[in-house]
C-alpha cells in the first residue's frame, strides 16, 4: 500500500484541498469510492496543491486518457466532459472553455503528475478529508451509487476497465480478477463464476461466430459439451444472443454455462456464466438475467444528445491550433467563425458537418497556405446544432454517438465535435451561399436588389429576377453532366452562379443556380429540385419558399416553350398546371432536393 508521507495541515477554502507547509509528518491514504488507488510513483505536493501521476489516476475512475508526445499535451475523456492540459503551462481546457490552474502538470522522475483538486472536480466528483485517519476521499457523483436494489437483493456496480460498460453483482459476488467475478453459498453447495472476455467479428456475423466458438469446444472436449440453440433476448436496447451450456463429468459432477454474446463498438463480449452445486436451472436463469438486465454502455461513448466538446488525436496529428475559441454548447446567431492553421504539410480542405434532428448540411473549409478561415452556418432554426470537424472523411457518414475509442483510431478522419446553441429561430437552410450558388456575392446581391427595387412584395420580387433571367441570360446545352457529377461534393463542371451571371448564358441547371443565388442574396429562401419524366427526361426546378409554402418554377422549360423575343407569359412561374406534373414519375415521389 502506497502512502504519502509529507508535512501536512489542511486547508479547507471553498472546499478546495490544499496543503501548508508546516511539519506535521502524518501519512495520507487516496481512496477513490472506498477503493485505495496504490500509486506506482509517490505523489507530491506542488503549490500547496496535490500532484498525482496521471494515467493511473484517470484510470483509477475509467476515463480514457491519451498522451499526445509531439505537444506535450494530457486529454482525458468521460460522460462528455473532456479536458486537455499541457505540460508546465497554466492554461487547460475543459469542454473547450479556458480554465486557469493553480499548478500545471508536471513530469517528475519521468512521470507526468496533474492537479488531483482540478482533475476531481472538472469530473464531477467529491473530495473530502478525514483528518483523523489522514485520508482523502475521492468520490465520483455518477458513481455515488453503486449500490442498487434490484429483485430481493442488493446489487454492486462494476465497471470493465477501460471500456463504457457497466454492470451490476449481487453484493456477495467477489472480483477476483478484471475480468473474473465468483461467490460461492452454502459451504461451497452452490457455486457461480462470471466470466467476461471479448474479441472480434472479422466479417463474420454474430451467430457464425457465435457457432464457430461451438465447434471449436466441441472439437476440443470430444463431444463432452451439450449445447442448446441461440436465442434472442433484449435488454437496455442491447440485443443478446444467448445459449446453455452443460458438462457432465461423471454421475455426481455437472458444470452448466449460460453464455450471454452482444456486440458493440466493432467487438463482440462474451458473459460467461457458470453454475454447479444445487442451484436450479430456471434460479440461475433469472439471476443472470437479471445481471444482464444492468448492464450499460456509457461512460465512453460520446453522447450527442448533451452538451459536448472533444479534440480527438487527429486534430493533434495535423497539428490544428484553433485562432477563434469553440466550446461546448456555446451560443451562435445562425453563424460562427471556423478560423486556425494547420502545420501538416499537404492539407487543402477540411469538411464541417452541422446536423439537427436528422437534417445536415456540409460545409468546405478550404486551407491555403497553412491557413483556414470559413463561416459555418447553423441554419436549423433554433436550438442545440452537432458539430462534426473531418479530415478526408466520408461526409455521409453517421458519426453520432460513437465511443471515443473508436473515434481516437488511426483510421479515424474525425478531428473534432462539438455542440453549439443557435439562438435564432428561423430555418436559413435555404438562405445561406453555397461552393455554387454564391449568393453572399456583392455583384449579385446589388444586381438583385437593382432589379427589385420597384417591388413590394417578395412574391412580386422573386418574379422580376425570373423575367431577368429570362431576357438577359441564355440558355445553352450542357457540357457532359453525368449523374456522378452532380451527385458530387465538387462537381467542377458546373458553373457557379458569378460565372453565369459574368458569362450571361448557362444549362438548365445553371440558370437555376443563378437563380437561385439572386433570391437568396435578397433573403428569400429558395432550393434547387431536380425531376425526372416518364421518358427519364431530367427537369430543374427552382423552388421558392413564400407566404409559408413553396412554388414551383421552372425557368428553362419557360425559355425552351416560348419564341416571342420579349417576355410577356410567366407560365412556368408559379406552376400549377397538372398537365405539368403528370410527366414525371410518381409526382413528389421522384423530386430530389440537391445540396446547393
Amino acid at each position: 500500500m502506497k502512502k504519502i508521507t509529507i508535512i501536512l495541515i489542511l486547508i479547507l477554502i471553498i472546499g478546495s484541498v490544499s496543503y501548508a507547509n508546516e511539519v506535521d509528518n502524518n501519512s495520507i491514504d487516496i481512496y477513490y469510492n472506498d477503493e485505495e488507488i496504490n500509486f506506482a510513483t509517490e505523489p507530491i505536493i506542488k503549490n500547496n496543491l496535490l500532484m498525482v501521476p496521471m494515467r493511473q489516476f484517470f484510470e483509477s475512475f475509467d476515463a480514457n486518457v491519451n498522451w499526445i508526445n509531439e505537444t506535450r499535451h494530457v486529454l482525458a475523456y468521460k460522460g462528455n466532459t473532456f479536458i486537455k492540459l499541457q505540460i508546465d503551462e497554466p492554461i487547460s481546457y475543459n469542454n473547450g472553455k479556458k480554465v486557469t490552474l493553480k499548478s500545471p502538470p508536471i513530469i517528475e522522475n519521468s512521470r507526468t503528475l496533474v492537479p488531483v483538486e482540478f482533475v476531481a472536480k472538472t469530473f464531477d466528483m467529491n473530495l473530502s478529508w478525514n483528518e483523523d485517519r489522514s485520508r482523502l476521499d475521492i468520490k465520483n457523483k455518477y458513481r455515488d451509487n453503486i449500490y442498487s436494489y434490484l429483485g430481493e437483493t442488493f446489487f454492486k456496480k462494476y465497471y470493465l476497465k477501460n471500456e463504457e460498460i457497466e454492470f451490476s453483482l449481487p453484493h456477495s459476488w467477489s472480483k477476483d480478477s478484471d475480468n473474473k467475478y465468483s461467490v460461492s453459498h452454502y459451504g461451497g453447495l452452490q457455486k457461480y463464476e462470471l466470466t467476461i472476455s471479448r474479441g472480434y467479428l472479422n466479417d463474420l456475423s454474430l451467430d457464425e461466430y457465435i457457432l464457430n466458438i461451438q465447434e471449436s469446444i466441441q472439437n476440443n472436449n470430444l463431444n463432452q459439451m451439450i449445447f442448446s440453440k441461440i436465442s434472442s433476448v433484449e435488454f437496455n436496447d442491447i440485443q443478446f444472443k444467448v445459449m446453455h451450456v452443460s458438462r457432465i463429468e461423471d454421475e455426481d459432477n455437472e458444470s452448466k454455462k449460460i453464455l450471454y454474446f452482444f456486440e458493440y463498438d466493432g467487438k463482440v463480449y462474451l458473459f460467461n456464466f457458470s453454475y454447479e452445486g444445487e442451484i436450479q436451472n430456471e434460479d440461475a436463469v433469472g439471476l443472470t438475467n437479471l445481471i444482464m438486465n444492468s448492464l450499460r454502455i456509457s461512460t465512453l461513448t460520446i453522447n450527442r444528445e448533451k452538451e459536448h466538446y472533444l479534440e480527438f488525436k487527429k486534430f493533434f496529428e495535423l497539428g490544428i491550433n484553433l485562432e477563434t475559441e469553440l466550446y461546448a454548447n456555446m451560443d451562435t446567431n445562425n453563424e460562427f467563425t471556423f478560423e486556425g492553421t494547420v502545420t501538416k504539410d499537404s492539407i487543402n480542405e477540411l469538411q464541417v458537418i452541422v446536423e439537427k434532428n436528422g437534417q445536415r448540411k456540409i460545409f468546405d473549409v478550404p486551407v491555403e497556405e497553412g491557413n483556414f478561415k470559413e463561416k459555418i452556418y447553423t441554419p436549423f432554426g433554433l436550438g442545440k446544432h452537432n458539430i462534426t470537424v473531418l479530415y478526408n472523411g466520408d461526409v455521409n457518414k453517421n458519426y453520432n454517438n460513437q465511443s471515443i475509442i473508436t473515434l481516437n483510431r488511426e483510421d479515424s478522419s474525425v478531428i473534432m465535435q462539438f455542440s453549439v446553441v443557435n439562438l435564432a429561430d428561423d430555418n436559413i437552410l435555404y438562405l445561406i451561399p453555397s461552393e455554387l450558388v454564391t449568393s453572399k456575392d456583392k455583384d449579385l446581391t446589388s444586381a438583385a436588389k437593382i432589379i427589385t427595387i420597384n417591388q413590394n412584395n417578395s412574391f412580386d420580387e422573386a418574379k422580376s429576377l425570373y423575367k431577368w433571367i429570362f431576357n438577359n441570360i441564355s440558355l445553352v446545352e450542357a457540357n457532359e453532366i453525368t449523374e456522378e457529377t452532380l451527385n458530387s461534393n465538387d462537381p467542377v463542371e458546373l458553373k457557379d452562379s458569378k460565372e453565369v451571371f459574368d458569362t450571361s448564358q448557362g444549362s438548365k441547371i445553371e440558370l437555376n443556380i443563378l437563380y437561385t443565388a439572386l433570391l437568396r442574396s435578397i433573403d428569400i429562401p429558395a432550393r434547387i429540385t431536380k425531376r425526372e419524366t416518364i421518358d427519364e427526361e431530367i427537369f430543374y426546378q427552382t423552388e421558392i419558399y413564400l407566404n409559408g409554402r413553396w412554388i414551383i418554377t421552372d425557368i428553362a422549360t419557360e425559355m425552351l416553350t416560348q419564341n416571342n423575343d420579349r417576355y410577356s407569359n410567366t407560365i412556368y412561374y408559379n406552376i400549377y398546371d397538372q398537365n405539368y406534373f403528370e410527366q414525371f414519375q410518381y409526382e413528389n415521389s421522384s423530386k430530389i432536393i440537391l445540396d446547393y
